[in-house]
């Protein structure tokens, strides 16, 4: 059939000639002067390519440097382009000759399929009928039976979700830790160690930031203003800027930093490199882990500010430790009292995940959440796009870098799967007060027998691995209803196809499972105005003196069936435990 339209209409109306009811083919949606062109002589054109072209076709594709050329309802005057056929000769482009997805026909059974044949193919496939007979086989590409990017992702989040959360807790670890080196070595090395740690741990002090309800109020309008924000400004670059400068100072801190001292130790290289009114004292170590941590995270935002779509694995391994350190930083910042805020935060974003995601497509044009979450959604073109995917409209639809990425493997159409920092980060704030919890009751379980040593006792390190895993914890539960609720997200997507809130399944399982246990432990008014065994153990670990409910609580959590340890407790006339710093 021939690629060129003929309007009879039109021709009559321009006065019975023909070349006037031609519809002619478009620039840049069919073909590509700046691809090839070329020149074709009127006598080697039959207009108007009605039916047979399979001549014209040749003569044009012999003026080109490429396979197949158009013609473009323009002539040569000379070296003259005019805008109609009154030339000497007719003008040539390359055509695109690419593939286009068609849909078969499912009203049927069997369904009728359909394929699309390239001009190119369609030749060969001419060429070869008139020789010999030609059958045709369709085939199906193969597909994974089940989405192994979306079990990938998956477990990924919950593994960042229980990391992060797990390291949110660390001070009180230590704390636990430093109570039985000094069972075991003595109070001396242990007050020495405190010493040398006090200064560190001040600073650290005042970042924590406890959360209230002011917050969760405040979450839910600054989340909204901003979504809005960049749905109408569509600022998307300036997001990828400002994520990639706080991610590279998070990721010296919490990756190379470590790194950097551990190697320049070795070769007694860490001394101070030179010491800063406002910064203090700045370590060799601190240098290079933050020249390398913004190198870093410099390449990454050229590949994401000038790469189309990329899909190197540097860009998304990179962008997924970034992700990964993002929500541990956060949640050794920030801190949830009881599970009042916790609910009320946590509630906030679950109304604003499904409000943005599901009621704004009835207000506004589109999905509020989605289209931002692409960078403006998808192009509105994609056959265009394919061609020309430099253009700005077409530099659309990759998805911000507020989230972990996966590709699917084995997927042919290179497809990824997504997970939204969000999604780890507001249930991970539940996951990090449990853990806070379980800690600070092993912290008193230690403090209790923290001045009993050699007098019957179990091993310190027996006792502290039972602290930790004690039937009577929140943490292990509360991560494995993390994990099923994001499981049950993911299930929504595969059913639904589309995406899905992920916090309408993971808030009223984290913070269900919490109220639940606490209920049938008999502790959910401890757990909903804030637990007095956390705030008594951050009393001790912050060195302040124990009152007698401090006393009282270490009593009842060394001894309490339900907790770590079956300890007799020793609450004396004694001075008290040296605080933990």
């Amino acid at each position: 059939a021939s690629k060129y339209k003929y309007d009879q209409d039109k021709a009559e109306a321009g006065g019975g000639v023909v070349a006037k009811g031609v519809v002619w083919p478009s620039d840049k949606r069919d073909y590509d002067c700046d691809r090839g062109s070329g020149r074709v002589s009127p006598d080697a054109v039959e207009l108007p390519y009605a039916v047979d072209v399979e001549e014209n076709d040749s003569a044009t594709a012999a003026s080109c440097s490429c396979t197949g050329c158009l013609l473009t309802g323009r002539s040569y005057d000379g070296s003259e382009l005019l805008d109609d056929l009154s030339g000497s000769s007719y003008q040539t482009c390359c055509a695109w000759d690419l593939h286009v997805i068609l849909y078969g026909d499912n009203k049927y059974d069997p369904p009728i399929p359909a394929v699309f044949a390239t001009m190119k193919q369609a030749k060969t496939l001419a060429a070869a009928a008139e020789t010999a007979d030609v059958t045709i086989y369709l085939e199906k590409r193969w597909e994974p039976p089940f989405n192994l990017g979306g079990l990938a992702i998956w477990a990924l989040g919950v593994a960042v979700a229980v990391w992060a959360s797990y390291g949110a807790a660390d001070d009180l670890r230590e704390g636990t830790k430093k109570i039985m080196q000094a069972e075991t070595n003595g109070d001396a090395g242990a007050s020495a160690g405190r010493e040398a740690n006090r200064g560190e741990q001040d600073w650290k002090e005042e970042e924590i930031q406890v959360l209230t309800m002011r917050h969760a109020f405040g979450f839910l309008l600054v989340s909204s203003c901003t979504l809005l924000l960049l749905y109408y400004t569509e600022a998307y670059n300036f997001v990828k800027i400002m994520y990639a400068l706080a991610c590279s100072g998070m990721v010296a801190q919490l990756i190379l930093y470590p790194l950097a001292r551990n190697a320049l130790a070795r070769y007694s290289l860490d001394s101070v490199a030179f010491v800063n009114r406002c910064l203090g004292e700045v370590s060799r170590s601190d240098v290079v882990a933050t020249v390398l941590g913004h190198v870093w995270g410099g390449i990454w935002l050229y590949i994401a500010l000038a790469v189309p779509h990329p899909q190197m694995p540097f860009f998304w391994i990179t962008q997924n430790i970034f992700g990964a350190c993002l929500c541990s930083a956060f949640l050794k910042t920030a801190r949830l009292p009881n599970l009042k805020i916790a609910s009320a935060l946590l509630g906030a974003a679950f109304v604003y995940d499904i409000f943005f995601v599901f009621i704004t497509p009835y207000i506004f044009s589109s999905s509020v959440m989605l289209t931002v979450a692409t960078s403006g959604g998808p192009p509105s073109d994609p056959d265009f796009c394919e061609k020309y995917p430099t253009e700005s409209d077409c530099l659309r639809g990759d998805p911000l870098p507020m989230l972990f990425s996966l590709p699917n493997p084995l997927d042919y159409s290179k497809s990824s799967s997504l997970l939204g920092i969000g999604d780890v980060v507001l249930p991970g704030l539940i996951l990090a007060l449990c853990a806070r919890m379980d800690e600070a009751r092993a912290l008193l379980g230690a403090a209790s027998d923290g001045r009993r040593n050699g007098r019957g006792a179990c091993p310190a390190s027996d006792r502290r691995a039972w602290l930790t895993l004690a039937p009577g914890g929140y943490f292990i539960p509360v991560c494995a209803a993390y994990a099923v609720g994001l499981a049950m997200a993911f299930a929504a997507v595969v059913l639904m196809q589309m995406g899905q809130p992920a916090l309408l399944y993971l808030v009223p399982m984290t913070v269900g499972t919490v109220a639940f246990l606490g209920w049938r432990r008999g502790e959910i008014n401890d757990l909903w105005n804030g637990p007095r065994f956390l705030e008594s153990a951050q009393t001790l670990l912050d060195g302040g003196n124990r009152s007698e409910e401090d006393r009282s609580d270490i009593t009842q959590y060394a001894s309490d069936d339900n907790s770590a340890s079956s300890i007799d407790p020793i609450i004396d006339s004694d001075p008290p435990i040296n605080p933990i710093i």
